[in-house]
């Protein structure tokens, strides 16, 4: 994706934060870009080399409608800096960069404020807290030809759309749903049965799922409903809430609706529901469980295929967990996939033979297990041929590749699916170690042979079972006399973190080899997980490669590893307080003090990122207050922070006053990188796998 951004946001941002920006000086710079965050660089083939003019950005604005003609028109001013992220994900971000020493950094975006309701969503008290997955349906026949669709029947899954839903059952395969409620509606109806199949239970249909009527504009395509009712379809598309047709007001009655169906689904028997529904009543039903009024109808948005999760006490009272992910939508590429049926152990194993096809087993890195060719030639052929096809922009507008190691793009392993680690309320996974595939049992054991000890190399660690909530249940993760802090464990976790680290420098070494002498920066992300950081064997953290416990620290061998290639470090968890944890034993302010004080120790570049999306004061304070750990590092080193999830929604009247607040109070900084991304669906633009940012540059005064 390149994305420009001209003079009129320029100007927007420096009328409505007070900031002044001077285009000519050659201090600190003041960026707004376009981005979005991700995974893996392994997939598919790379775009035709990009023609600036080709490219443009429907950058929204609250309160004023405009066509993509316009915003083309007004994307086009002259460019004097230049910036980009590697990625692969179909998650945005809002990025804001401090280079200069003793500076706080600035951080910028998101959504809307997600804190808990606290109205309940039902007339009775639960007899237990509950968990609800929210999916919208996927890709319908009339999402592809643009048509407004409401609570019409006519509009059907199409073949991609298909995909999707089975790129969602394929994410969720792993989470036991107690019930799957979908609506009657086809498109919806078609997704929930591609997700629900082979199941026993059988789907419940609910009216109170349905879209919301737009009565005569069904059907018709936007430009059509636009042209013949110009006042309705403005209204519709600008002021929501009080749209309406001979008297009736379909999204405040929606309001109505959804909190119908949350009586329905929270009554139900069960402890984990899934819900496949539509844009607008799915809307609704995060807006009503958030304590939002109707006024806020598009203060979200909901990808085809993307999913929410929130997490329900018995009070009724609901806490969002996760909004729109969509990371699932990205899988390996086909091919690779094909590999992966052919010799199922080139994919992640765990204990109970359940495998993970996120991410190539490291176990075979150096093997030519994909036609030929080893995991890390893929790799590095893949790095190369984007080198020599945008060799002309490397140094200039390419000045940052971040490059994927794992699920989800971070150095770890697959301890438990991508989406639970997404939300923040999986603080009972204790995850199962990965290494029950022939490659990486075949390592085990040469590594026992070497200590001389071989019954150590025979299968894999005992007395662990990441479904077990309670750790001091489990002989592993027992705090007293846990086989995690014994000969074996002590071997055991050496090697398997160790096998982590080796990954993640074959990778670095690659990377440094390929864009040496280019300008780019390399950069490598590491997972907040911090459910057990308050336990002495830190569980969550084991299985997923840190062996980081009370008597060790996980994460310095991890940053000595980027230092050595001078990689930057990314990380999360700069939101989170632990006055907020659902669990005693999370802490996500101690993870995140760990990865930063390894980061400074060995004077590596921060990148950080928040790991929900929220707008409240909060949870923007706190990202204030996180940064400053960075502070009093050496000099060379910078700190950036990438607000991820972002979307347009930023540009709805309410988001964009909390934002153009923030900035003014982060002015200071002086220089900011805001990435501002937009997606196809949203009057977004994307590409593959890599994103382009391309900015405009100015000075603070």
């Amino acid at each position: 994706m390149l994305t420009f951004l001209g003079n009129s946001i320029l100007s927007r941002v420096e009328k409505e934060t007070g900031v002044a920006a001077r285009r000519n000086q050659q201090r600190l710079p003041f960026f707004l870009s376009a981005g979005r965050r991700g995974g893996e660089m392994v997939s598919g083939s790379l775009p035709t080399r990009p023609s600036p003019t080709a490219f443009s950005p429907p950058l929204p604005v609250p309160g004023r409608a405009r066509s993509p003609r316009l915003l083309r028109s007004r994307a086009t001013g002259r460019l004097r800096a230049f910036s980009i992220k590697a990625t692969h994900s179909g998650l945005s971000d809002v990025s804001v960069q401090s280079l200069a020493e003793n500076e706080l950094p600035a951080v910028t975006g998101a959504a809307y404020s997600f804190t808990g309701a606290t109205t309940s969503l039902t007339s009775k008290t639960l007899t237990s807290s509950k968990k609800i997955t929210l999916v919208r349906h996927g890709l319908s026949s009339w999402n592809a030809e643009s048509r407004v669709q409401g609570s019409s029947n006519l509009s059907v899954l199409t073949e991609t759309g298909a995909k999707q839903a089975e790129k969602c059952r394929d994410a969720l395969s792993n989470m036991k749903f107690d019930v799957c409620f979908s609506s009657p509606i086809s498109r919806a109806k078609s997704t929930a049965e591609i997700i629900w199949q082979g199941k026993e239970k059988p789907l419940v249909f609910l009216d109170s799922l349905k879209e919301a009527h737009l009565f005569f504009l069904e059907g018709m395509t936007n430009a059509d409903a636009k042209k013949q009712y110009p006042e309705l379809y403005t209204k519709w598309r600008e002021d929501p809430a009080n749209f309406h047709v001979n008297g009736m007001y379909p999204i405040r009655e929606l309001w109505g609706t959804a909190r119908q169906a949350w009586e329905q689904i929270l009554l139900t028997p069960g402890e984990n529901f899934l819900v496949v529904t539509h844009k607008s009543i799915l809307r609704a039903l995060v807006c009503t469980a958030l304590g939002l009024p109707p006024e806020r109808f598009r203060a979200t948005d909901v990808n085809n295929g993307g999913m929410c999760v929130f997490t329900v006490n018995k009070h009724g009272e609901a806490m969002l967990q996760a909004l729109n992910m969509t990371a699932h939508m990205i899988p390996l590429p086909q091919w690779v996939l094909e590999e992966m049926d052919k010799v199922p152990d080139l994919s992640y194993t765990n204990r109970y033979q359940q495998r993970n096809k996120e991410y190539i087993s490291l176990g075979c890195d150096s093997l030519p297990v994909l036609k030929g060719r080893s995991p890390m030639q893929a790799y590095s052929d893949f790095m190369r041929s984007f080198r020599n096809t945008f060799e002309d922009y490397l140094g200039a507008i390419v000045t940052e590749v971040q490059v994927g190691m794992g699920p989800g793009g971070e150095l770890r392993y697959p301890s438990c699916p991508t989406e639970k680690l997404n939300q923040p309320g999986s603080s009972s996974e204790l995850g199962e170690f990965q290494c029950y595939d022939k490659f990486m049992q075949a390592s085990l054991s040469a590594h026992a042979q070497i200590l001389g000890i071989q019954e150590w190399g025979s299968g894999g660690s005992t007395g662990t079972d990441g479904s077990q909530p309670n750790l001091e249940e489990t002989s592993f993760f027992h705090a007293d006399g846990g086989y995690w802090d014994t000969p074996y464990g002590r071997f055991f976790l050496e090697w398997y973190s160790g096998m982590l680290v080796l990954h993640g420098e074959r990778l670095c070494m690659i990377a440094d080899a390929i864009f040496s002498g280019t300008g780019v920066t390399i950069s490598g992300k590491v997972a907040g997980i911090h459910w057990h950081y308050y336990t002495c064997a830190h569980p969550s953290e084991l299985t997923a490669g840190y062996y980081n416990t009370l008597l060790r620290d996980g994460y310095l061998p991890i940053a000595r590893m980027f230092a050595k290639y001078k990689a930057a470090l990314c990380c999360g968890c700069f939101d989170l307080r632990d006055t907020e944890r659902t669990n005693p034993e999370s802490s996500p302010e101690g993870t995140l003090r760990q990865l930063v004080g390894a980061a400074k120790m060995c004077n590596l570049p921060l990148n950080g990122e928040n790991s929900v999306t929220r707008l409240d004061d909060a949870s923007l304070n706190q990202v204030i207050r996180s940064s400053r750990l960075y502070s009093g590092r050496s000099s060379g080193t910078s700190f950036s922070f990438n607000y991820v999830r972002m979307n347009k929604s930023l540009f709805e009247f309410h988001n964009w006053s909390r934002f153009t607040k923030f900035v003014r109070q982060m002015s200071d900084a002086r220089t900011f990188l805001a990435r501002l991304d937009v997606r196809r669906g949203q009057q977004y633009l994307s590409s593959m796998s890599v994103v382009w940012v391309v900015s405009r540059a100015c000075a603070y005064t």
